[in-house]
């Protein structure tokens, strides 16, 4: 008996004492930006990632990355996450991305990436997109879109 009266005391003081749970919004003065990447003799990819914390990560295999180049939560980081309040959605306006997946919606827990590159020959491949933001897996309450993206790889 002594050990419920015990856990129920934890129970309470967790709930009466604890930190209110931080609550995210999406940032929406969020806005596209162009990630390109140029690889003389090797592959070039332009990706840009969503990360759980609420940071966006531009990727550039050869020309190096920027991590937290933008915030896509308010606040972000912090002892809890906002990736597993939200999902995200890439949207295809031209071409097609290399890696990760377009017009579908992911979690944003899972720090989902898209990209594209371009090996050889020389040419300059280019996918444009737009960035949705949901507080459900379905979609049905969007709660941002951004400005367009270009990620771009040109092997030279």
């Amino acid at each position: 008996m002594s050990q419920l009266h015990l856990g129920i005391g934890i129970n309470i003081g967790i709930a009466s004492g604890g930190a209110a749970p931080i609550v995210y919004n999406v940032n929406t003065s969020l806005a596209g930006a162009t990630i390109s990447d140029t690889g003389t003799g090797v592959t070039a990819s332009g990706r840009i990632r969503f990360n759980n914390s609420g940071t966006v990560d531009f990727l550039r295999t050869v020309q190096g990355n920027t991590p937290g180049a933008q915030n896509w939560a308010t606040p972000f980081g912090g002892a809890d996450t906002p990736g597993a309040q939200f999902w995200v959605r890439f949207n295809t306006v031209s071409g097609t991305p290399s890696t990760g997946t377009a017009n579908a919606w992911l979690a944003l827990s899972t720090s989902p990436q898209i990209g594209r590159s371009r090996p050889a020959p020389a040419g300059t491949n280019t996918y444009v997109m737009t960035v949705s933001f949901a507080t459900d897996a379905a979609g049905a309450n969007v709660v941002h879109t951004t400005s367009e993206y270009t990620l771009r790889g040109t092997y030279v």
